[in-house]
């Protein structure tokens, strides 16, 4: 019960999205993010790149998520192979360390992570409770003649 409880205090909404993409120095198209859960990654270096490809294995078949990746110019672009997973790439001219972002699928900050083991770990709790559940299918119960 405490985990969670930290965990909505620490993923309170703490902007919109395009205020925090204007103070890193990123290009702000912030429709990119409208009714889907992001993970944003600011790159300046690939040092990363293997652990990212484990968090975004994670999420491949989650509907309405994807990773926005902002990569400086001298950086390659992430070029997963993570089957279903919605990867943009963009490049920035940021002078931002590598970090995360969470953002829900209201175009809301919900929190930033370093691009360390407890970034990651921290990343994959929160996100799997930022996604909103699966919306269940109705249940139908058809009449026979015989009722």
């Amino acid at each position: 019960m405490d985990y969670r409880v930290a965990a909505h205090d620490a993923l309170q909404p703490k902007g919109l999205v395009s205020d925090w993409l204007i103070e890193n120095e990123l290009p702000s198209e912030d429709t990119l993010y409208l009714d889907k859960t992001s993970i944003v990654v600011v790159r300046n270096s690939s040092a990363n790149d293997d652990d990212l490809y484990k968090l975004f294995n994670q999420f491949k078949e989650v509907e309405k998520f994807q990773v926005v990746s902002f990569n400086q110019k001298e950086v390659e672009d992430l070029l997963f192979k993570v089957e279903n997973l919605r990867l943009i790439n963009v490049n920035s001219n940021s002078s931002s360390e590598n970090k995360m972002a969470l953002i829900d699928n209201k175009m809301q900050l919900r929190k930033e992570y370093k691009m360390d083991k407890e970034g990651f770990k921290e990343l994959v709790a929160h996100t799997a409770l930022t996604i909103p559940p699966k919306k269940s299918r109705d249940i139908k119960v058809h009449k026979t003649d015989n009722e």
